[in-house]
């Protein structure tokens, strides 16, 4: 629903937008950062930038927004489109007042920071954006961390700016890694948190300094709050005026401890041992089947986003230490007893290799969600079990 109410819209915006071809801005003319807050969908989570330019005696006031994406008839397309990250985004430009009309809608806090530039800069801006709006210019390959509609903005105010903008250093600069800032701003949806962690290989384990802090709009917000611009030499706060257009509401709902991916994973891991321990033999292999194959299943999904698709932040992806493709092939010996005999040695690979995983954490270039744990020690217990077990028998 708040997608059909996006798209109705932006088709609003185009059908009344400006489109007035205007060389240079006047002298009253204003250039803004928009920083949208999170919504309640998957695609609003992290926020939304824009930039407005204000000029009364043009008659223009219109935003330029890099966040739109291409419609598909087709929903399996479209799937297919956005899962293999090759869904085109392009930027728009869209009349400020139904750029706006959908954020005071869902009530997604809406903020303005008027920017400190020249009349020279205004119009280099200006120029920038127009040519960045051409056909050929304005579809571009989406990257979440390091092509979105912030670092977009940050990229053209910086080329348009140059050495004249100094930035000012955030108090969180190259603390936290990429990964863990996105955790951070989704640690109320603990779910969607374990399966990005799931699906999201080492690249994003970097520290992130100030330029890539501003892949997420808030941080951007806050950094060109304290920065500065040279004007005849002279250092000038980067932003003139900030104010609230949209006074949202709180979009995130509280979490609740006994709903986490880490309580279901060790409820998982000690009914694992208790079936095993009790010796409940049919049950005790249906559990460990389903156990094998959801989790086998996983690891084919890593392995496709890995190679198959052209996410790069998604490789390499560690992950497969632990949800491993190669569960599916016991799944077979669980019930063939001859066959089960046979992989003795099998299991004992398998179990020291979850063994290295568990105390090789810390030099691993990977951040491991912390609901992987129990799954690890599940596994590990397993195997080492299924080899204490055949090695009585042989």
């Amino acid at each position: 629903m708040e997608l059909f109410i996006k798209y109705l819209f932006l088709v609003l915006s185009i059908f009344l937008l400006n489109n007035k071809s205007v060389a240079q801005l006047s002298d009253h003319a204003q250039i803004s950062l928009l920083t949208c807050a999170e919504g309640e969908d998957i695609y609003s989570l992290f926020g939304h930038s824009a930039i407005r330019v204000n000029d009364p005696a043009n008659n223009i006031d219109n935003c330029y927004n890099w966040g739109m994406f291409e419609f598909d008839s087709d929903e399996i397309g479209f799937a297919t489109k956005f899962t293999k990250g090759r869904l085109k985004y392009y930027m728009d430009e869209q009349d400020f007042r139904y750029f706006m009309m959908e954020y005071d809608y869902f009530q997604r806090t809406v903020k303005e920071q008027v920017l400190n530039l020249t009349h020279e800069q205004k119009n280099n801006l200006w120029k920038a954006l127009k040519e960045n709006y051409l056909p050929e210019n304005r579809v571009y390959k989406y990257d979440f961390f390091f092509d979105n509609c912030a670092t977009r903005i940050r990229d053209i105010l910086q080329n348009t700016i140059g050495d004249n903008l100094v930035l000012k250093a955030h108090p969180n600069e190259n603390m936290y890694s990429l990964r863990e800032l996105l955790n951070n701003t989704i640690n109320h949806m603990p779910w969607l948190g374990f399966g990005m962690d799931l699906a999201l290989g080492s690249k994003v384990d970097i520290k992130a300094d100030n330029n890539k802090m501003m892949f997420l709009p808030k941080y951007m917000n806050a950094i060109y709050a304290d920065s500065e611009v040279l004007i005849n030499g002279k250092a000038q706060p980067l932003v003139l005026s900030e104010r609230t257009l949209v006074n949202g509401i709180n979009h995130k709902a509280e979490s609740s401890f006994w709903s986490a991916p880490i309580f279901l994973f060790w409820v998982l891991f000690v009914i694992s041992v208790i079936l095993t321990l009790n010796k409940i033999r049919f049950l005790t292999k249906l559990w460990d089947a389903t156990l094998l194959l959801v989790f086998g299943v996983l690891g084919i999904i890593i392995v496709f986003l890995w190679f198959g698709t052209d996410h790069l932040t998604m490789r390499p992806n560690f992950n497969v230490l632990w949800a491993n493709p190669l569960y599916l092939f016991f799944l077979l010996p669980l019930i063939l007893e001859k066959l089960h005999q046979k992989l003795n040695k099998a299991y004992l690979v398998m179990s020291i290799l979850l063994i290295l995983v568990i105390f090789g954490a810390m030099i691993i270039p990977q951040e491991f969600n912390p609901a992987t744990s129990p799954i690890i020690l599940l596994f590990t217990f397993k195997f080492f079990y299924w080899y204490k077990e055949t090695k009585r028998v042989v």
